[in-house]
């Protein structure tokens, strides 16, 4: 597949970004590396992961497009409180996608290949120094500058309770009236916002998320209960497969609206961009960042990020760098991609045979990571 596809026009930490200038799409190619706490790509290569990838990711999506999904769908109201439940059903997201769907840039109904993803081409500007002066001009087909990050809870991991425990009263512009714990769920899904274009992702308020990417109150509350709706639909489902869903983010693209613009889902959507657990088992890139988590690797990567942008490049001049994966855990970490795939066919494309295998392979996973494998 490699050989046919356009040049590379951009080369991230985990995928690659291949097209030609004339044509209005490009390929994902969603490469066996990984990358955890920033930091780029890591040593070593997972096999297959990046097939993984591709399959989750298109799956979901091609789920979220389709009409048929969301005609009849209702807030699962047993799951959230009745302000929540009313706030979510009444939204404007909600009734868009009961009408359309959630419009994504997947490219066709055969959009992947191995692991290639086709989708629609769109701008991606060049942010320097903070300045989003571009985005007062309110393009259209733009990447939104925002990663805007869901969470139903605290798992073990999760930033939030390291951000909270240094800024306590932040609790409350989240909605939550008292200090979650490790483990705990929320009564509703908490929505956040990071910078994307920056040399490192930043969280910020919703006032400067409004702002840097230049939304009217309209736009903004449209991508607010986009993200709410859409993160309770995907933890509808995963339920359904027997695994919670913590958290994750979605990113979006402007297009035309017919008064303020709408938006388009892009990026991906896999166990990269999600954090789900069976069991308390983390199937997600949650169990590579556990391997490393309290190395002095890892200790000194939040030293030197407050020390300079290029704090990568200064790591490595002094020799932190992280070591290679011990070999039973870049297994059993090959194995969990496999079964990422089989669960978004078996429970999204409603495919019992697949269902089956699921189930074996969770069950070699727990085994596993109980005996301190990971």
């Amino acid at each position: 597949m490699t050989s046919s596809l356009p040049e590379i026009l951009y080369k991230g930490s985990v995928k690659n970004v291949r097209g030609n200038a004339s044509d209005d799409y490009v390929f994902f190619e969603f490469s066996d590396r990984y990358s955890i706490f920033d930091w780029g790509e890591m040593p070593d290569l997972v096999d297959g992961k990046g097939a993984s990838l591709a399959a989750f990711t298109d799956v979901v999506y091609a789920f979220l497009e389709d009409t048929k999904t969301w005609k009849s769908w209702t807030v699962p109201s047993q799951m959230y409180h009745s302000e929540v439940t009313n706030f979510l059903e009444s939204s404007k997201a909600l009734a868009k996608l009961k009408e359309n769907g959630m419009l994504t840039h997947r490219y066709a109904q055969d959009a992947r290949i191995g692991n290639c993803w086709k989708v629609k081409k769109i701008a991606v500007p060049s942010i320097q120094n903070r300045n989003y002066d571009f985005y007062k001009t309110k393009p259209v087909n733009t990447l939104v500058p925002l990663e805007v990050i869901f969470r139903f809870g605290t798992p073990s991991g999760s930033s939030l309770l390291k951000r909270l425990a240094k800024n306590p009263d932040y609790m409350y512009s989240l909605g939550l009236t008292q200090m979650p714990k490790e483990q705990d769920f929320f009564d509703r899904p908490v929505i956040e916002f990071s910078t994307k274009l920056e040399s490192s992702d930043r969280y910020i308020t919703p006032t400067e998320a409004k702002e840097i990417a230049g939304l009217t109150e309209g736009e903004f509350n449209l991508l607010y209960s986009y993200a709410a709706v859409l993160s309770v639909r995907l933890r509808e489902e995963f339920t359904k497969a027997g695994l919670e869903l913590w958290d994750g983010k979605f990113e979006f693209s402007f297009i035309p609206g017919t008064n303020d613009r709408d938006f388009m889902l892009v990026d991906s959507m896999g166990p990269d961009e999600v954090r789900l657990t069976c069991d308390n088992v983390h199937l997600s890139k949650e169990v590579l960042r556990q391997v490393y988590m309290g190395t002095e690797w890892q200790k000194q990567i939040d030293v030197y990020k407050g020390k300079s942008e290029d704090w990568q490049k200064k790591m490595k001049q002094d020799n932190l760098t992280p070591s290679s994966l011990p070999k039973e855990v870049k297994d059993k970490v090959v194995e969990m991609y496999q079964l990422l795939a089989l669960l978004v066919e078996s429970y999204f494309l409603k495919n019992e045979k697949q269902a089956q295998k699921f189930t074996s392979i969770v069950s070699s996973l727990k085994q596993h990571f109980r005996k301190g494998g990971v």
